[in-house]
């Protein structure tokens, strides 16, 4: 649960289970509703959440840095909004080295993600299983970290609904298929 942050905070975002400094590293703070509108495309009021490269630079999707934002009220019932036309698009936390890591967890929350990796444990964030696989195709970012570091298991960590939402299943399965190509992993 983000805690709500009165109109004249400093941006700052508390999160269960990841430290201050970590969210602020990550450049992840709340924003008004004019720097909403310039970092996602949104009018609303919420949490930013930059994204990044492999390599720790930003993330550059339409020609503009990649946010997506949480807002603090939707107004149509989405948890959170990204910019018109920018896809589905790989999290990674900053400062990980998967070089020699045998296991990667994709996970359905920039906020587990980056909580995992927090703990050393190599973490990627993939929203809702079934946009990882555009046109039936593996995100390209994603196809890249699997085929360069050949993980010896993937796992999935999905939202509450992961069980009961038979969408959510049959992309989730789908994605193990897709996820275990370039590096013969299992899942």
């Amino acid at each position: 649960m983000i805690m709500d942050t009165p109109e004249n905070s400093d941006g700052t975002v508390f999160r269960p289970g990841i430290t201050a400094d970590v969210l602020q590293a990550h450049h992840i703070r709340h924003v008004g509703e004019y720097d909403a509108e310039i970092l996602a495309g949104h009018w609303q009021a919420g949490v930013a959440i930059p994204y990044y490269t492999a390599d720790g630079g930003p993330l550059i999707v339409n020609g503009q840095p990649f946010h997506r934002l949480r807002p603090d009220h939707s107004k149509n019932g989405a948890k959170y909004l990204s910019p018109a036309k920018s896809g589905c698009q790989l999290y990674i936390p900053l400062g990980q080295d998967f070089s020699n890591a045998k296991e990667l967890v994709i996970a359905e929350s920039e906020f587990k993600a980056l909580c995992l990796a927090m703990r050393s444990i190599p973490a990627v964030r993939l929203g809702g299983f079934s946009s990882g696989l555009p046109g039936g195709k593996m995100l390209p970012a994603l196809e890249e970290l699997l085929h360069l570091h050949k993980f010896e298991t993937v796992h999935f960590l999905g939202d509450n609904d992961t069980c009961s939402n038979f969408e959510v299943r049959r992309s989730t399965s789908a994605a193990s298929g897709e996820a275990t190509k370039p590096s013969g992993a299992r899942t």
